[in-house]
């Protein structure tokens, strides 16, 4: 290619660049030695167009050299330019998202601060509400309390009733047996007096007829006096014997006094 063609190529092609140089040799393919471990891409590329310029120079071609190297270098020079660009947009990029990232945090920081607000409202109004409900179950456990307590006394003054119900009815079963006890000792006792009555009926006659009796059998001579002094004797032993026999006839009536229960 010649020198005008490939100057014209360079005009139309000024912002393309994928256009590929037309080099005999494409010194970014040709193959050069490494220079080591800590060798970078930009010094392979250099001492690859070191190498290419010596073979073109030993050939005759260092015009064209020195074209291709210009406008490499003015590729590189828009590659860096754009780069440059392109690391600022990326800084301003980072800094708005940077910026962003704060203002974010900012509004987050509000955020949690009007949600530990919040949440603190709600922690009282909580607690207010625990309370109105604590408070309304004890009235609630009082009144309860209280109908138990008013069922309890009703229950105890029921029973209380009964029991007094009870013994009074055992009360008066008690008297009413006392008194049948009372009448049957009065039954007892008043036949025992009749019949004692009768035995000293009977026994008032045997005491006559024994006096009678004395009498015949008193000597005519000093009569008076026998008969009194053996009538006062006779009536002693009568009265005696009369008093001992009451005495024991009475015991054998009389009942004995029932033992009360415990």
């Amino acid at each position: 290619m010649s020198m005008q063609n490939r100057e014209h190529a360079n005009d139309d092609d000024k912002g393309d660049l994928s256009v590929r140089l037309e080099w005999p040799v494409d010194p970014l393919a040709a193959p050069v030695a490494e220079n080591g471990a800590d060798g970078d891409a930009l010094e392979r590329v250099i001492a690859r167009l070191e190498a290419v310029e010596s073979r073109e120079l030993a050939d005759g071609g260092g015009r064209s050299v020195l074209v291709a190297i210009d406008d490499l270098a003015t590729r590189l020079d828009y590659v860096a330019s754009e780069m440059a660009e392109a690391l600022r947009s990326l800084n301003e990029i980072f800094r708005q998202a940077v910026d962003e990232q704060a203002d974010g945090l900012g509004e987050l920081r509000g955020l949690l601060h009007q949600s530990v607000e919040d949440n603190s409202d709600v922690a009282r109004q909580l607690t207010d509400a625990l309370n109105a409900r604590f408070d309304e179950t004890n009235s609630v456990v009082d009144d309860r309390v209280a109908g138990v307590r008013t069922a309890l006394m009703a229950m105890l003054a029921s029973r209380e009733a009964d029991e007094q119900r009870t013994q009074r009815r055992e009360r008066e079963a008690l008297v009413g047996k006392v008194e049948e006890d009372l009448a049957a000792i009065s039954r007892t006792m008043t036949e025992a007096i009749a019949s004692s009555r009768a035995q000293s009926d009977v026994f008032a006659d045997r005491v006559a007829a024994e006096l009678q009796a004395l009498r015949r059998r008193i000597p005519v001579k000093g009569r008076d006096v026998a008969v009194t002094t053996i009538d006062a004797t006779a009536m002693d032993e009568l009265v005696t014997r009369l008093a001992d026999e009451v005495e024991i006839r009475v015991a054998a009536v009389t009942p004995k006094p029932a033992r009360r229960k415990g």
